[in-house]
């Protein structure tokens, strides 16, 4: 049993009373009053979880303020997924010289209406035979991750200004492919997975033909430049390019071939990341997926880092993580960040 505290304490207690955060919860430990003028704690709440915050895709940067009495940052930040899966970054941030920070919670690819998704996932298209939309992931993942809040930090028809200051990002997933076969089914060739310190590249169909080799895929974002885009080739062999990766930014579909009224072919689009993957291309009904984004670390400003990963199974990274939320980083799911002062 606790001991007594003296009333005349009540108030100075009351006061250093701290709020434990979850999401937009806050519960409250208060003590409780004895008989003879005296309080005892009523018990004393697992203080594991003080000061965890959770942020979820919003389509906006998000400002925050760590405060001045924290100096360390424990985060777990997990890129949105698409055809690929998304990155997972967990790392120690020194916050001690940076208090304004700004957070990117990347967006999902989805089936594509020419936009680029949140967080710099290239754009997708539609896949449409005879009269049915399709339903395959075209556009990219949009990154997660943590920048330095100052006037460079501005983001632009969905893409981050790349002079922004990164302290961690995780990378976003690649956009799907298609492969046409008779009767109109389609097997979707998968986008690259992204994260770590290189995207995967798209998958593609293999073939004797020209252009049906590696080529036609998007290949993943790197530490110092983005994927490639695809090379394919329309029905008459002439050659098809994609767009490449960039800083922040996976490749938009820029050329496939056919028309709304009879057969869409379109390729999948680059995931978001540090550097961003490629898009695939098109080559004989043929469409590759789009390369992964990778993540980054600052070395400026993380102290340890815990994780730097991407899939290597249909799973997405950090799934068995205590702070994983079911339907993140996978699929069209959008990204996370959970952040806890320390």
């Amino acid at each position: 049993m606790t001991s007594p505290i003296s009333l005349n304490t009540i108030i100075t207690m009351f006061n250093e009373v701290k709020p434990i955060r979850f999401s937009s919860c806050y519960k409250y430990t208060f003590p409780a009053i004895t008989a003879n003028n005296t309080i005892s704690l009523r018990y004393i709440y697992d203080n594991n979880n003080i000061n965890t915050f959770s942020y979820n895709y919003t389509n906006s940067i998000i400002p925050i303020t760590i405060p001045s009495n924290v100096n360390s940052i424990l985060v777990y930040c997990w890129g949105a997924g698409a055809g690929g899966n998304g990155g997972f970054v967990k790392v120690k941030i020194n916050t001690s010289s940076i208090k304004l920070l700004a957070l990117i919670v990347g967006q999902g690819g989805y089936i594509g209406n020419g936009n680029r998704t949140f967080g710099g996932g290239g754009a997708g298209g539609i896949y449409y035979y005879y009269g049915t939309y399709k339903n395959i992931i075209r556009s990219g993942g949009g990154l997660s991750g943590i920048f330095i809040n100052n006037a460079s930090m501005t983001i632009t028809n969905n893409i981050i200004n790349s002079e922004a200051t990164p302290i961690i990002i995780a990378g976003g997933g690649g956009g799907h492919g298609a492969y046409y076969i008779n009767g109109g089914t389609t097997t979707p060739y998968g986008g690259g997975h992204g994260g770590s310190t290189t995207g995967n590249d798209g998958t593609y169909f293999y073939s004797n033909y020209l252009y049906y080799d590696p080529v036609i895929r998007g290949t993943g974002g790197t530490q110092i430049s983005g994927g490639n885009g695809g090379k394919g080739q329309d029905v008459q062999g002439n050659p098809m390019y994609n767009e490449n990766g960039n800083k922040f930014y996976g490749g938009n579909i820029t050329n496939w071939f056919g028309s709304t009224t009879t057969s869409d072919f379109t390729v999948g689009a680059g995931g978001g990341g540090y550097y961003g993957g490629g898009s695939g291309a098109y080559a004989g009904g043929i469409c590759g997926g789009g390369g992964g984004g990778s993540s980054y670390i600052n070395p400026t400003y993380v102290t340890t880092t815990y994780n730097n990963d991407k899939s290597t199974d249909n799973n997405p990274p950090g799934f068995n993580d205590v702070f994983y939320k079911s339907g993140i980083a996978t699929n069209n799911g959008n990204g996370y960040i959970v952040i806890k002062y320390q």
